[in-house]
């Protein structure tokens, strides 16, 4: 999508068949063809299908809407990585955190470039101040933290806030009629 202009130029039905396109890619290369025959298999295919098509649509219409644009995909941190381990040291001893941040977004404004971080879920995800507070659920503020203290682009990033996306459509129950 960036390489035909972005998600302000490109037609949504053009963002679902390059995803499409990727989709069935990878189907080919890494699923082997007799579990294709299955029709639970094609059954889930078509459900997952369905489902990304959904998400593709959420997400085409968040980026249309805003001025931030993904700078990083599944930028990891720890050893050997792009960016080095968080080390947690505490008095009974320390730790170092590694993982990955779904997405980087970047805005410049100003002279200055501002960042949020977007993590994929598919699951619900409630935010509460609460938690924040009592040091439960961090794994946002982390990821802000870790992008602070990093030189990516040798620009000082200034935070922005982050994101929790749904990475699956939520099924609804209802009564028949």
């Amino acid at each position: 999508v960036r390489r035909e202009g972005g998600f302000h130029r490109v037609e949504d039905e053009r963002v679902q068949t390059i995803a499409r396109g990727y989709m069935d890619t990878y189907l080919h290369e890494q699923v082997d063809p007799l579990l294709m025959e299955s029709e639970r298999f094609s059954y889930l295919l078509y459900r997952n299908y369905d489902e990304i098509d959904r998400v593709v649509a959420v997400l085409c219409d968040e980026m249309k809407h805003s001025a931030f644009e993904p700078a990083d995909f599944e930028l990891s941190f720890g050893h050997g990585r792009s960016l080095p381990p968080v080390r947690v040291d505490t008095p009974e001893g320390s730790a170092e955190l590694s993982g990955a941040v779904d997405r980087v977004d970047l805005l410049e404004l100003g002279g200055q470039t501002f960042f949020r971080v977007v993590d994929y879920k598919t699951g619900p995800k409630d935010s509460v101040l609460s938690d924040l507070l009592s040091g439960l659920n961090m794994q946002m503020l982390i990821y802000l933290d870790i992008i602070c203290d990093s030189d990516l682009t040798g620009q000082d990033y200034s935070p922005a806030g982050v994101i929790y996306s749904p990475a699956a459509m939520r099924k609804i129950s209802g009564e028949r009629g």
